[in-house]
């Protein structure tokens, strides 16, 4: 992996996990996790206007479950 990639990864603290090569075996199963999230939290949203990213992703945190 690039340096550039894995400096990117580290500070937004996410992991890159790319795709087999040669056999887009995931495109179908990651395909509809897209859709699913636009599903449920994009589309549910899109009409709302957030004052700050922590109001945003407080809501965001809410549809993924864990606003309990």
């Amino acid at each position: 992996m690039r340096r550039t990639s894995t400096d990117f990864a580290q500070h937004y603290n996410f992991v890159i996990n790319p795709a087999r090569g040669y056999a887009p075996q995931d495109k179908a199963l990651v395909e509809n996790a897209v859709n699913l999230a636009y599903q449920r939290i994009y589309y549910p949203l899109r009409e709302i206007s957030f004052s700050s990213l922590e109001d945003l992703n407080r809501e965001i945190k809410r549809f993924l479950g864990g606003g309990h």
